[in-house]
């Protein structure tokens, strides 16, 4: 199966880093917690030579690279979320489509949780300048089951209140969702790009430090479905 040039730019942009806004920010030299710089994939420096050959042909680049001056971290999130909901909206890939409805219902779960706790938490995960619209549970629940028929455990990430358990058990919510299309019968871009998410999975957490070891690292054959 060929890959059609618009194929190979989802690749591409499957690879970036989970953490791509904190290593875009770096170029800016944007003041990085911590607790960000554990949670990045990548340093700078290897992403900069990746991001100016393959970036250049994402065709909303210009709102990334070159956010505003007023609050440049801020600008550049949100510039980044706006480019890449407006690409995933242009394409016919049913899996990116997919993936990102998913990842956008972590996130709003995560919103909710800074809303309930009022934790700093909402530093590392709004990714938008403006205020987040009033949730109704019950209806933006329904549009996640039907985008992706995963009630039971939506439902259960619900009940976890502590921060860094959240994020894991997110990620792990969308590493099994990748791994069930991994098996299936999809085409071979979809297997690829499920693949590439789940490398930028491993990538995260490999880099995260836990003194007493505490917390589990994806376990899995990298050469299983090369």
């Amino acid at each position: 199966h060929l890959l059609t040039s618009h194929d190979q730019l989802l690749l591409q942009l499957a690879y970036l880093p989970v953490d791509h806004k904190l290593v875009l920010c770096s170029f800016f030299e944007q003041p990085v917690s911590e607790t960000d710089q554990l949670l990045a994939c990548y340093d700078s420096s290897a992403h900069q030579s990746y991001l100016q050959q393959n970036l250049k042909l994402f065709p909303y680049q210009d709102q990334m690279l070159f956010p505003g001056k007023e609050s440049p971290r801020i600008s550049l999130e949100a510039s980044w979320r706006i480019a890449w909901t407006t690409f995933v909206r242009q394409t016919n890939n049913r899996l990116l489509h997919e993936y990102t409805v998913l990842q956008e219902a972590l996130f709003l779960i995560r919103i909710l949780l800074v809303e309930d706790n009022g934790d700093a938490i909402a530093d590392v995960h709004r990714l938008s300048g403006v205020e987040e619209p009033n949730i109704s549970w019950p209806d933006y629940h329904r549009r996640i089951l039907e985008a992706t028929g995963i009630s039971g455990q939506i439902m259960r990430l619900m009940t976890i209140r502590h921060p860094e358990e959240l994020e894991w058990e997110a990620d792990n919510l969308a590493w099994n969702w990748l791994e069930e299309r991994l098996f299936q019968k999809e085409f071979r871009i979809d297997r690829l790009l499920a693949y590439a998410w789940q490398q930028q999975l491993i990538a995260r957490w490999s880099r995260i430090r836990n003194a007493d070891a505490k917390v589990p690292v994806f376990d899995i054959d990298v050469n299983t479905y090369v």
